[in-house]
């Protein structure tokens, strides 16, 4: 939300900056020379209008454009096979609360795993506070990439992203 209040506010300030330019230039009566000074403080108010707004377009597009990157790479990586499937019982499950900033956490054969429904990520980051299917004591079957480098079933997988859930149906 901040991102587009500040591209928001970044075409605002350009727009007036403009239509302050443009007053400026009917104000001047036909013949007149204006100030040169005038004229290189409206150029550096628009060229920093325009600054702001390419450094706020920056702001909006570049985290969008990462996580696409990031879809892309996990959908080559789940089409290759190249990740581990692990299958055990949900414990020390730790869920995220709806006001809180927390991740939720918990642990699957061994391997650890945190998410969170703020964070912005290609993998799963549904809590189970807003509708997520893990809870607690469920056998789940996981399959899950390393984000750190670290080989997908290495017990010191740094950062595990989930790519795929399969939750256990009850008796």
């Amino acid at each position: 939300m901040f991102p587009l209040a500040l591209l928001s506010g970044g075409l605002l300030f350009l727009l007036t900056v403009r239509k302050q330019i443009r007053e400026d230039d009917i104000a001047t009566p036909a013949g007149e020379e204006t100030d040169t000074d005038d004229s290189t403080r409206q150029s550096s108010r628009l060229g920093c209008a325009w600054l702001f707004v390419a450094a706020s377009a920056a702001f909006v597009c570049l985290p969008i454009a990462g996580n696409i990157y990031d879809i892309f790479k996990l959908n080559r990586v789940f089409a290759t096979h190249r990740y581990a499937v692990l299958t055990g019982t949900v414990d020390h499950f730790d869920p995220m609360v709806i006001a809180g900033h927390r991740s939720e956490t918990f642990d699957v054969a061994g391997v650890k795993f945190a998410y969170s429904d703020l964070a912005i990520t290609a993998g799963y980051h549904h809590s189970a506070a807003m509708g997520g299917p893990i809870h607690g004591g469920e056998r789940v079957r996981l399959a899950y990439v390393c984000q750190g480098g670290n080989a997908p079933g290495d017990r010191t997988c740094y950062a595990p992203l989930i790519i795929r859930i399969e939750v256990a149906r009850p008796n």
